[in-house]
């Protein structure tokens, strides 16, 4: 029988804990990383059908119809197409902002009934009280090279001679003193930048819940254009095709040009 020391007990015990750390460490160390599978649930969402219509004050625009501007000009209007970027839905109480990723849009009231409409998808369920966008294509898309779908060059949107592109245009005829008006608004920096941050707010709430569409409908007058801040006299200025001071005074006036009508089912 042999009997052990109390001093090779206590050695023995150390001994026998150290070679069980050290056996638990490297089987923790040889363990194969198993992959994290699980997801997080999207929040529910819904979508927005944005309808853009496009007026001459109170009333529907119709090319070849004569209008009267502030500076008491009759005109007609025979292209009306601007981009709209950027888009943000900004939210009401404790619904966060929904920023809508690559919202690059070329509206164009060509069409019959001049309304341009496009749907923002995967809107997170909240109430929202506002719309904010730029007018226009920000600094980063102006210098990434070519591009694809609203910004695709072949839009008629895009000068080549400046490498940049044509964030609104809007032309017609004066009736009355006669003559025709183009206005080509370009640019992105300097001191005629024309692009701004603009908010439309809305007269009522614009609720979403989950996998429910509701239709945002707006307007884009073109009497805006022409009469605020500044009235504008389209005689004095009958052509703008690049970045001064006159298409940056018409970039303030357009600013505002697109106003809230109602949100429907």
């Amino acid at each position: 029988m042999i009997i052990y020391s109390a001093s090779m007990r206590s050695r023995f015990i150390e001994q026998s804990f150290f070679l069980y750390t050290v056996v638990a460490v490297l089987s923790i160390s040889c363990k194969k990383d198993t992959p994290d599978t699980r997801t997080t649930p999207l929040p529910p969402s819904g979508k927005v059908k944005v309808n853009i219509a496009a007026y001459a004050g109170e009333v529907p625009l119709t090319y070849g119809d004569v209008y009267t501007n502030a500076a008491n000009e009759k005109f007609k209007v025979s292209l009306f197409r601007y981009y709209l970027t950027n888009l943000v839905l900004e939210g009401e109480g404790n619904t966060p902002d929904y920023v809508q990723p690559e919202s690059y849009y070329l509206i164009d009231h060509s069409g019959s009934d001049g309304v341009y409409n496009f749907v923002l998808n995967n809107v997170p369920s909240g109430k929202y009280r506002s719309i904010r966008y730029t007018i226009g294509v920000d600094s980063l898309r102006n210098v990434s090279g070519a591009q694809t779908g609203a910004l695709d060059p072949a839009a008629g949107m895009f000068w080549t001679w400046s490498s940049g592109y044509i964030q609104f245009k809007v032309e017609g005829t004066l009736v009355n003193p006669t003559g025709e008006f183009i206005y080509h608004v370009g640019g992105f920096h300097g001191p005629f930048n024309p692009l701004s941050t603009s908010v439309t707010s809305f007269n009522q709430t614009l609720s979403i819940s989950k996998g429910v569409t509701k239709k945002l409908n707006l307007k884009a007058d073109v009497l805006e254009v022409f009469n605020t801040p500044a009235v504008w006299e389209i005689s004095s200025v009958l052509t703008i095709i690049n970045s001064d001071a006159n298409s940056k005074q018409l970039a303030n006036n357009y600013a505002d040009m697109i106003k809230f009508i109602s949100i429907t089912d």
